[in-house]
């Protein structure tokens, strides 16, 4: 009973890392921003890999642990794995409050810091039970192979499931040179009138009040400016009405830039079809124009000290 309890506790631990991994994989975001964030990391670069590299741990745990090789040294890092995870945790609870999201579940499902602690802590005991139980391991000629298969699918998965943004092609680069009409603008939100885009650098985004994509945008941009705690010159036009746009700034969580709100005939004449679009103004000239995948820190910076 006890050998069949064990195991039993081996195939929850190994499904429930497993789920862990695949659900904040799609969408990535929200478990991205929340690292960025916690962690003050300004390189967007480094956020994809760490995202991921956590993600690939999860899964080789889960894949380990059903392999039945090497258990106790799988279980002994699964516990280190966890001790981590929660000075991590600590760290939140410290710095941001108790209440933060830990993101262990992506978009699925919100857990406090409080929560995630709790979880962690059954976890270890759950694998603590299962390290003195052990009933068995399988030892075969191949093991080691498996094993190294096992670590090679989990570091790839993530990357096939969901490319780094940097991975994805600009659809935007022929507009580089051109003059964007920003006349046809209104007044912002904070008085500036459309001319005011006509001199010096400005980024202008063109976001839909409904587009998830458009909110990842802004979240992001939000992020850059706070983590390099700099002022940005940042310019929202939206197309959707002021109540859809009250939900953006909550999903998105972005500094309330200056913004308009714009009927659909001018809003897509000025982005183009596909949302979001993101321009770098020099004195009305597009620099560069970007969608969401395109765009990282690195990007940003070049275009506002570059001279």
């Amino acid at each position: 009973m006890k050998k069949l309890s064990t195991i039993f506790l081996l195939i929850l631990i190994a499904v429930f890392f497993a789920i862990s991994a695949f659900v904040k994989l799609e969408p990535l975001e929200p478990f991205k921003f929340i690292l960025s964030e916690q962690l003050h990391i300004k390189s967007w670069w480094l956020v994809e890999i760490l995202s991921r590299l956590i993600i690939s741990i999860e899964l080789f745990i889960a894949l380990g642990l059903l392999t039945f090789i090497h258990t106790k040294k799988i279980i002994q890092f699964s516990i280190l794995f966890l001790i981590v995870l929660s000075l991590h945790l600590l760290y939140v609870w410290i710095f941001f409050g108790a209440s933060e999201d830990c993101g262990c579940f992506g978009d699925y499902l919100h857990l406090s810091v409080k929560e995630s602690l709790l979880k962690n802590i059954i976890l270890i005991i759950l694998l603590v039970i299962t390290y003195k139980w052990l009933p068995f391991e399988l030892s075969f000629k191949f093991k080691n192979t498996v094993l190294l298969s096992s670590l090679i699918i989990s570091l790839a998965l993530p990357y096939l499931f969901n490319s780094p943004d940097k991975f994805y092609e600009n659809p935007y680069t022929d507009q580089t040179g051109k003059y964007l009409n920003v006349e046809i603008l209104g007044k912002f939100n904070n008085g500036h009138p459309a001319d005011s885009l006509k001199s010096g650098k400005k980024i202008v985004c063109f976001f839909s009040t409904t587009c998830k994509f458009c909110a990842f945008t802004a979240k992001k941009i939000t992020l850059f400016q706070k983590n390099y705690n700099m002022q940005l010159p940042v310019y929202y036009v939206f197309w959707g009405d002021e109540k859809t746009l009250k939900i953006f700034w909550e999903k998105s969580e972005s500094y309330q830039f200056p913004y308009q709100i714009v009927y659909p005939d001018v809003f897509f004449t000025l982005s183009g079809n596909q949302l979001p679009a993101v321009y770098f103004l020099e004195n009305g000239i597009i620099k560069a124009k970007h969608g969401y995948r395109t765009m990282d820190d690195k990007d940003i910076l070049q275009f506002i000290q570059s001279k």
